[in-house]
C-alpha cells in the first residue's frame, strides 16, 4: 500500500495543486498591483504579466481589478500631463 505524500510537516494534508494555484495567482496579483505604480511600464508588458495565470487560478479577480486600477490611474496622469 502507498501512503500520501508528504508536504515536510507532520500533521498537515498535503496542499492541492489547485489551492497552490490560486496562491500563486494572489501573489502575481499583488506584484501587479506593485508594478502598476511604475509609471515607465508599458500596457503591453503591464498585460503579458496580468495575462500569464490560466483564468481558473483566480478564484476572484479583485486582485487583478486593483492592479488595473492603480496602473490606469498612474498612467493617466502621465497621459494628461503629455496632453498639457
Amino acid at each position: 500500500m502507498k501512503e500520501a505524500p508528504s508536504n515536510g510537516s507532520l500533521g498537515k494534508p498535503p496542499v492541492a495543486p489547485h489551492t497552490a494555484k490560486m496562491k500563486v495567482a494572489k501573489l502575481i496579483d499583488s506584484y501587479l498591483a506593485e508594478v502598476a505604480r511604475d509609471s515607465q511600464l508599458l500596457c503591453a508588458k503591464f498585460q503579458a504579466l496580468a495575462e500569464a495565470l490560466p483564468d481558473f487560478s483566480r478564484v476572484t479577480d479583485d486582485g487583478l481589478y486593483r492592479a488595473i486600477d492603480i496602473y490606469l490611474k498612474v498612467h493617466i496622469c502621465k497621459y494628461i500631463s503629455r496632453q498639457a
